[in-house]
This record gives structure tokens, sequence and C-alpha cells, in this order.
């Protein structure tokens, strides 16, 4: 049975592509399709859904969708496999839909896993440990919630770019928290409709993961925890010092918030970047503080944020302050009047 909408489109677009490669119709970046396999080595069968084209497929239940998939030679790719589908006996194409939900790049992975990749990339774990901290820090003062967007001024992974990238790379090409992939994929496949070529778009790990950047969301969240844990007996027991590093204690029992989640957001949304001008607040000014909706920090937290900076400038005026919201412009502005 199928998860969620992803794994539905993922299927989807693999079908279409046999439906390409029946029809011999040339793809932008694929060129002509000769054949088709699965990321283990078996060859896929052509379209055989007689006058159907690809479309019909989202009328399909998850079963049948399933079954119409398995027809064709198609099945979910193993866990191990970064490729969902192999084109031309060179193009490992890792799929990602834009749909619906978020695709996920790294699936709720402990911190054994993140140094897997940076085993395979040539780094060291400890930047990131830094921006784990920063993030719990983040949390526990409410300043963020589970979820914090690379495109938030606060977030506290936005100023480790250079050094999280590869490690980016190594999750959405070549290798997953419990090591390096049997089929690793070449490029990414990102579509927001996985039946129209028109939207998909092929991608080199040099141009994805620089693109992606701004709209990574990461995550820190109890799903993924080995179900030993903390006892970690046995073959795992040596994983239990790393695990715990990005784990925090809440009420005296083990909260098993410490494997890390790292989603794009969908391409198909314009983000309005926030303005900070901390350094301009004075009295009688407008400062703009920004919360768009569905995106970024509440404007509880950005409230907070306000009134810590204003209490660092022993300012008295908030009982004064004014949030007004822009009917026109999903904004808020604050404007600090004279006390």
């Amino acid at each position: 049975m199928l998860v969620n909408a992803g794994e539905r489109d993922e299927l989807i677009c693999i079908l279409s592509l046999i439906y390409f490669w029946t029809t011999g119709e040339k793809l932008s970046g694929l060129g002509q399709i000769t054949n088709i396999t699965a990321p283990t080595g078996q060859d896929c069968k052509k379209w055989n859904l007689n006058n159907k084209e690809p479309s019909s497929l989202f009328k399909l239940s998850d079963q049948e969708l399933t079954l119409t998939a398995m027809l064709h030679g198609v099945r979910k790719a193993p866990l191990r496999c970064k490729a969902d589908i192999v084109v031309n006996n060179k193009h490992g194409i890792s799929l990602k839909s834009h749909r619906k939900a978020n695709p996920a790049i790294v699936n709720h992975t402990t911190r054994y896993g993140w140094e897997q990749a940076c085993k395979h990339m040539h780094t060291e774990i400890f930047p990131l440990d830094e921006a784990i901290e920063k993030y719990w820090n983040l949390r526990e003062s409410e300043m963020i919630s589970e979820d914090v967007k690379n495109q938030d001024p606060i977030s506290p992974f936005r100023d480790y770019k250079e050094y999280i990238v590869p490690l980016i790379e190594y999750f959405l090409f070549y290798g997953s928290g419990i090591g390096l992939s049997q089929a690793p994929a070449h490029t990414v496949l990102s579509f927001t409709d996985p039946t129209t070529p028109d939207t998909w778009r092929l991608l080199k790990p040099t141009e994805v993961v620089g693109e992606a950047w701004p709209h990574l969301i990461f995550s820190m969240r109890s799903k993924g925890m080995p179900p030993s844990f903390p006892e970690m007996r046995g073959s795992d027991s040596f994983k239990k010092a790393s695990i715990e590093k990005w784990t925090k204690n809440g009420k005296g029992n083990i909260e098993g918030r410490c494997t890390c989640v790292v989603q794009i957001e969908m391409s198909s949304r314009n983000f309005k970047k926030l303005s900070t001008k901390w350094a301009s607040l004075t009295y009688g000014k407008a400062f703009d503080l920004v919360s768009r909706k569905n995106y970024g920090p509440s404007v509880k937290i950005l409230k907070k944020l306000l009134l810590t900076h204003l209490k660092s400038l022993n300012n008295k005026c908030m009982d004064d302050c004014k949030w007004i919201k822009n009917a026109t412009c999903p904004t808020y502005s604050l404007y600090i009047c004279r006390p």
C-alpha cells in the first residue's frame, strides 16, 4: 500500500516515462528513451494500457495503481537505492514531487546516520552539532517551532550552508544514514505534475542543492528513533553515545526528538524575504517585522523577539505599540508610539 501522495506521484511519473518511451517522444534532458530499468536492474515493460494516456492514472486507487505499476515491471525502489528509476542505462533518477506535500530529502535520520554522510563526504559533524544545539535553544525559548525554514532570519542552520550543502548532496544522490546507495542517483527529476513533461526539471547535484538551499525546512522529530532507545543493547549499543547528543530530556523522561528531517519547500510558492531592521528601530518610526501566512515565525514569536530587543534598549513603550495588519499585503507592521 502506498503511504502518501508523493509515492503515488513517483509511480505515476515512472509510468509516464514508460508511456513516452513507448510512443517514442523525445524528452528534454533525456532525449529518446531506449530502455527503462528498475534501480535493482530489472527491465521495465512498455505501456500496455491500450489507448489510455498517463492522466488516466490519477483516477486509480492506491491498490490499482500499485498493480498497474507491477504489470509494467515497476515497484517502489528499496530503501538502499537513491535512484527511483534508471533511463537509458545511464540516468539514475531520483523523483521529487512538488504537487502536494513538501518532498523530503532526509527522512528521520539520527545523528549516527548523519555521521555516515560526513564520513563519505570527508567532513566533520561538529558544525552540525552546533546548529542542532542552537535549534534546541531556540525551541526551548519558543522562538521557533518544530519546523524551521531556511528563509527564516533566525534559522539556526542558514549560517552553515558551506558545511551542510555537501551533506544534503549526499542524501539526495549518494546514500542514506545506513550507508552508500546500491543505486546512486545522477539527477533529480523535480515536477509539479507527474504526467506532464512541461512541468519537469532535471537537475544535477551542483544545481539542485544550491537551488534548494533557500527553500529547505529543518525539523527535529521523535519518529525514526531506534525501538530500543535509550537502552540500545546488542549490536546497536555503539550508536547510543552519538544518538544521545541530539536528544533532549523532558519531565524526567527521554524525549525522542533526535532524528533530523530536511524537506524542500514547494517550489510553486513565491516568498518575500523577512525584514528585520533592528538597527533602525527608534521612537515614532515604523518598524517592519513580518510574518507571512504559512511562512516564517508566527506573530507570537515575532512579538517575543521584539519585546526582548526593546528590553535590551530599555524601551518602556511596549504598551503603546500597535500591531496593524496590512489589508493589501500579508505582512504585519509594528508602529512604535511615543510614550
